[in-house]
């Protein structure tokens, strides 16, 4: 198994990650949307031309897990640039293997090369309910919100 940068030769790989987590994780049917493909390639190549992150584990030449996170920037602080990870994903048959933490792991080292560098105030992961299975706190994150939503 590998760990590495995603590339432009992932998208299609990555793109039928994404779908398979909307399928495996039955969530709410307003955010069970058809995500488009077209703009989740635009997504992809923006990410990785510098407006995120995205790792993928590989085995045997297959994607079977990635981790995505977003460069953005707070509506009251703009200068302040928060790296937020909006994906993490293992499919199924590979579950339990590790390769969450390995992906998780990959996305901190690069994060942290991101703040030393000044490229980013800080670095955050979010759990969507009951998805979660990785204690995050193991790696040395802090809870600092919860989000509660109407429309679901």
């Amino acid at each position: 198994m590998n760990i590495r940068l995603a590339n432009k030769f992932d998208v299609k790989q990555v793109i039928d990650l994404i779908h398979k987590f909307q399928e495996a994780n039955k969530l709410p049917e307003s955010l069970m949307q058809e995500l488009d493909d077209t703009y989740l390639n635009k997504l992809f190549h923006h990410l990785i031309l510098g407006a995120g992150v995205v790792y993928v584990a590989e085995v045997d030449s297959n994607v079977v897990g990635m981790i995505i996170g977003l460069k953005s920037s707070s509506p009251w602080f703009p200068n302040q640039i928060t790296l937020k990870e909006l994906m993490l994903y293992t499919i199924k048959e590979y579950e339990g293997k590790g390769i969450g933490s390995k992906l998780l792991k990959a996305y901190n080292n690069k994060a942290k090369e991101l703040l030393e560098n000044k490229d980013i105030s800080l670095y955050a992961v979010s759990i969507t309910k009951d998805l979660g299975k990785l204690n995050y706190e193991k790696y040395g994150y802090k809870k600092i919100e919860e989000t509660w939503a109407i429309g679901l």
